[in-house]
């Protein structure tokens, strides 16, 4: 994230809706599960998410249909791994898992 507020704030390209910072949100950090589906954007969540994902413990899934390598890469930064057996629905959900 940028130390600039106003590029913290996005507007998602031709929709007008406004995109925030997941840790902008307040979310217990004893969250139990997380589901992501963001039609593409996962790295740019995870990477608003960096607060969350770190210092929580829940379980995470995300659907990801391409550039696993890139989410696995940042997922494991978070100090999470990918439950390798499992993938959800008609397009690929992962769950990850705080070691």
């Amino acid at each position: 994230l940028s130390d600039n507020p106003d590029l913290n704030k996005r507007i998602v390209k031709g929709t007008g809706t406004p995109m925030l910072p997941l840790d902008n949100i307040a979310i217990p950090l004893d969250y139990d599960y997380i589901k992501i589906d963001v039609e593409g954007y996962e790295k740019e969540v995870l990477k608003g998410a960096s607060t969350t994902l770190t210092e929580g413990r829940g379980l995470v899934s995300i659907e990801v249909e391409k550039d696993l390598d890139s989410v696995d890469y940042i997922m494991n930064c978070y100090g999470y791994e990918r439950e390798p057996s499992i993938v959800l629905n008609s397009t690929p959900t992962y769950i990850y898992y705080k070691l």
